[in-house]
């Protein structure tokens, strides 16, 4: 196969760097050969949209200032590849091991795993995101920009589906996060777990049902089970049935290590005296502590439980305005 300009310039560029995904170098080839290809100031450059209302492209010269310097341990295990918001956040190649994941490296100082491999890096960029950041991900583009000839070759040539909206980067830390902390000489982040001789509370109602999908897969059954609940027809992932969900109050967080948080609107949730059984409807502050008793923390306009080792985050504005489920405290 042809090499792509882009790889052409990328390895001349890195040349440490030993082998490109050969995915990711059909996708440029098909991109170039279909004028995709910009020479911009900035210098070249591949997008996936059509026009160029998207800040998301494919760069030859990428570096990690801010990040590594080329003479630090680590550099050489990142390569740049795109600019990911045009604010300075970008998308780079991780060789972790024996495997080549996609990670994104917010000018924010935001950092996760972006895709486990270039295919799922290809299949994000065909959804339509303008940007890729905290503000973005995890739910699907207002106003998709257009890769429909793209994705139409992505589909045709892998026989993957697109989906609606891609997970959000965990808001814990995943093992690129501590493999950056080891690289930059910082202590590891740990996540929050409750306890382990806490009980917590017990919670009865339609939230536990919800409380059963924290840190299940994000699949069709998870979908099928809030469809069932809620009467209403989702996608084939709670991820891709956005707009559904908000329309019953329900916003969910999903990455590839499964459900992490769901977020439920009372003043928009069908049936709100259902949710936790027993609760008297509206409830006060002062009510629901009375009800499930001592929280695990508190403050003026909340309280958090711990429910079967997972946290229960209740808000209130005179009364319960919303609940927040989690995997881990946040």
């Amino acid at each position: 196969m042809t090499m792509s300009r882009l790889a052409e310039l990328i390895t001349a560029h890195r040349s440490d760097w030993p082998v490109l995904p050969d995915d990711l170098e059909r996708a440029w080839v098909w991109l170039e050969d279909h004028g995709y290809a910009v020479d911009a100031p900035a210098g070249y450059c591949l997008t996936v949209s059509e026009g160029d209302e998207s800040s998301i492209v494919f760069i030859a010269d990428g570096t990690l200032d801010g990040w590594l310097e080329p003479d630090e341990p680590g550099h050489a295990d990142l390569l740049p590849i795109a600019d990911a918001d045009g604010s300075g956040s970008i998308i780079a190649l991780w060789r972790d091991g024996d495997a080549v994941r996609v990670v994104l490296l917010g000018s924010d100082g935001a950092r996760g795993i972006l895709a486990q491999d270039a295919q799922e890096l290809l299949t994000l960029l065909a959804i339509g995101y303008d940007e890729l950041s905290d503000l973005t991900l995890g739910a699907e583009p207002e106003e998709p920009v257009d890769t429909g000839r793209f994705r139409a070759w992505l589909e045709g040539t892998f026989g993957v589906t697109v989906p609606g909206a891609w997970p959000a980067l965990s808001g814990h830390p995943d093992d690129f996060d501590s493999w950056m902390a080891a690289q930059l000489g910082e202590e590891p982040r740990e996540a929050t777990l409750p306890p382990p001789d806490y009980s917590g509370a017990q919670i009865d109602g339609e939230l536990k049902r919800f409380m059963a999908l924290l840190g299940e897969p994000d699949d069709h059954s998870a979908a099928h089970v809030v469809a069932s609940l809620l009467d209403i027809r989702t996608g084939d992932t709670l991820r891709s049935s956005t707009k559904a969900l908000a329309k019953v109050g329900v916003e969910v967080d999903s990455t590839r290590k499964g459900v992490e948080t769901i977020w439920i609107t009372m003043s928009d949730y069908p049936r709100s005296a259902e949710l936790i059984s027993g609760l008297v409807e509206d409830p006060t502050r002062e009510q629901v502590l009375s009800f499930l008793g001592e929280p695990e923390l508190a403050g003026e306009t909340w309280l958090r439980y711990v429910v079967g080792g997972r946290y229960v985050h209740v808000e209130f504005d005179d009364r319960l305005t919303m609940i927040t489920l989690m995997v881990d405290a946040q």
